[in-house]
C-alpha cells in the first residue's frame, strides 16, 4: 500500500493543471478577501487580470508585464514573480485540488490562500518573520451552483536582495558566519513552533528559508500546510519536523552536491 501510495504522490506532483479549461469556467473577476493597499494594487489586478484573461498561455502574462516571470506550474498552484521597484512581488496561485486531510478542494472549507495568510499572522504573532502579506483574492466558477472550491490568490513581497538560502548557497553568496547564524536562526524558529504546538513544518526546507544579507533576517515563506500538532501524535509530527530542518543545516554545513561529487 505505501507503495502504491508513493507511485500516486509521484504522479499527481508530475502533472500539470489544465489551464484553459480551469479559466474557461472562471468569472473572469477579482474578489478581494484581504484588499492590497492603493500603492499595490495596479500590479496586483495587472498580473491577477493578465492571467485570468490569457486562455492558458502563460507567455501572454509574462510578455505583457514588465519583469514578470513564472516560477513555478504545478497540478495544484501557479507562482509568479514580479520585480517592481526595489522588491519583488510573488503571486500564488491555487487551483483546485482535492484533499480532506488539509480541508482542500470543496466550498465549505477556507481557500488554501486565505488558510496560509491566517498562519503567516499566527506565526508573525510569535515573533518569527515572514514575506510581507500584500492581498487574499478569489475568482468564483461561472456556475454559481458549484460545490468546488474557487481559485484563490495569496500575494506577498519582499525586498529584492531576499532570496532562498537554496539559492544564495549555489551562487556562493553566503559567508561561513551568515552560514552559522542561519543554522541557529532555524532551530530557534522549529523550538518556537514546537513550543506553541505548530507542526508540518514544510516551511523550513531550504527552498522556502529566506535570508536577507543586508540585515540578517531569516524570513519564512510557504506556510500552506502549516498546522496544529495533534496530541496523540504530537512527537511523530517532530521527528517529521526535524528530517526536514536536518536537510536544510546539512545543506548549510556542506552547500549544494554537484553532479561531479555525486557522480564519485
Amino acid at each position: 500500500m505505501s507503495y502504491l501510495r508513493k507511485r500516486i504522490r509521484a504522479w499527481r506532483k508530475n502533472r500539470s493543471a489544465n489551464l484553459p479549461g480551469i479559466l474557461s469556467k472562471l468569472r473572469k473577476e477579482i474578489v478581494w478577501k484581504v484588499r492590497p493597499d492603493e500603492a499595490d494594487m495596479p500590479v496586483c489586478n495587472s498580473v491577477i487580470n493578465a492571467f485570468l484573461n490569457s486562455g492558458g498561455d502563460l507567455d501572454t502574462v509574462t510578455q505583457n508585464i514588465p519583469d514578470c516571470r513564472v516560477v513555478k506550474l504545478s497540478y495544484r498552484k501557479l507562482i509568479i514573480r514580479c520585480a517592481e521597484n526595489g522588491r519583488q512581488v510573488y503571486f500564488k496561485i491555487f487551483f483546485p485540488d482535492y484533499s480532506i486531510r488539509w480541508k482542500r478542494g470543496l466550498r465549505v472549507f477556507p481557500t488554501p490562500a486565505a488558510r496560509e495568510a491566517k498562519w503567516m499572522a499566527r506565526v508573525s504573532a510569535l515573533g518569527i518573520d515572514c514575506s510581507e502579506l500584500l492581498g487574499v483574492g478569489e475568482t468564483p466558477w461561472a456556475n454559481r451552483a458549484s460545490i468546488i472550491q474557487k481559485v484563490s490568490y495569496l500575494i506577498t513581497s519582499t525586498p529584492e536582495e531576499i532570496r532562498p538560502v537554496a539559492t544564495l548557497m549555489k551562487e556562493g553568496r553566503l559567508t561561513p558566519e551568515q552560514r552559522l547564524m542561519i543554522a541557529g536562526r532555524v532551530l530557534d524558529i522549529v523550538n518556537t513552533l514546537h513550543d506553541n504546538k505548530v507542526g508540518h513544518l514544510d516551511t523550513l526546507q531550504k527552498t522556502n528559508v529566506l535570508f536577507q544579507p543586508s540585515t540578517g533576517n531569516v524570513l519564512l515563506s510557504d506556510l500552506e500546510r502549516t498546522s496544529r500538532m495533534m496530541f496523540m501524535r504530537k512527537n511523530r509530527r517532530k521527528v517529521k519536523d526535524f528530517r526536514n530542518v536536518h536537510r536544510t543545516l546539512q545543506f548549510l554545513s556542506v552547500g549544494p552536491v554537484s553532479r561531479e561529487r555525486t557522480a564519485s
